[in-house]
């Protein structure tokens, strides 16, 4: 089963100055978000849908051809990482 999860940070005692500890408030709220970085709990494709933080969940056969429908493929790599920070 695949999981998103912060094991790297809090749960080996590290700081998180990536920037992480923004990004699961900003996607889970604060009650979730700071039990997921707290905890070192997983979130699965299925849970991160249901909670409505990633769009959609595919295979991984299916994941490059949906790029390429999408047109992330095709654009400068810079243009796509500025993009979604």
């Amino acid at each position: 089963m695949c999981e998103i999860k912060d094991k790297a940070h809090f749960t080996n005692g590290v700081v998180p100055c990536d920037g992480v500890h923004v990004v699961w408030l900003a996607l889970l709220g604060l009650s979730r978000g700071r039990h997921f970085l707290l905890s070192g709990a997983g979130v699965s494709a299925a849970k991160a849908l249901e909670l409505g933080f990633v769009v959609g969940v595919l295979s991984s056969e299916r994941l490059l051809p949906r790029a390429w429908e999408l047109g992330f493929v095709s654009k400068p790599r810079r243009t796509l990482q500025v993009t979604r920070s």
